[in-house]
């Protein structure tokens, strides 16, 4: 079944098409809860609050096509409020490597070089850097996602990436 076939039948009730449409990316969420809360426990709860979210919320969902940029954009808000309801400053610290695309990851230098430069990042600089860079979201899904401009994406990745480079020079064209 295509994605537009799952998301219909999800919407008239039927949790397995949910459950598939999930699975089809179980990878890719777990890897972005984990690089928002930075353990494996903290990341499963995310998800979890997020499916229940999602399904509840799911006839609002206009366009079966953006299924995933929306779904993404419930469980980025669900990691944003753990960490604000526990008022806690969140810090990066990778507890495994699997989050990066291969391409980036590919040698143990880059690997060290990224998660050097993210441990360097504040929450809203390293969400924008892992959403457009490592997990290959363009544009406007990251603007989605965040639920702001694209405009505003754009001003966030250019300051970042200006952070980097003079912070880090002749490094930041591996970035």
């Amino acid at each position: 079944m295509e994605i537009n076939q799952l998301v219909q039948a999800s919407k008239k009730g039927d949790m397995q098409s949910f459950i598939q449409l999930l699975r089809l990316k179980e990878d890719l969420i777990y890897n972005i809860a984990k690089a928002y809360t930075q353990n494996s426990h903290d990341a499963e709860d995310c998800i979890s609050e997020s499916t229940i979210r999602a399904y509840d919320k799911l006839k609002q969902l206009k366009d079966p096509e953006k299924f995933y940029t929306w779904y993404i954009s419930i469980l980025v808000n669900t990691c944003r409020k753990k960490y604000k309801k526990l008022n806690r400053e969140v810090e990066y610290i990778p507890e495994q490597h699997d989050f990066a695309t291969e391409e980036i990851m590919k040698s143990t230098d880059n690997r060290i070089l990224v998660e050097g430069i993210l441990e360097h990042l504040k929450e809203n600089e390293r969400e924008i850097i892992v959403l457009r860079y490592l997990k290959d979201f363009s544009l406007e899904e990251v603007a989605e996602i965040l639920e702001v401009p694209v405009g505003t994406v754009k001003s966030r990745i250019n300051r970042t990436i200006g952070k980097i480079k003079g912070k880090y020079g002749r490094y930041s064209h591996e970035v």
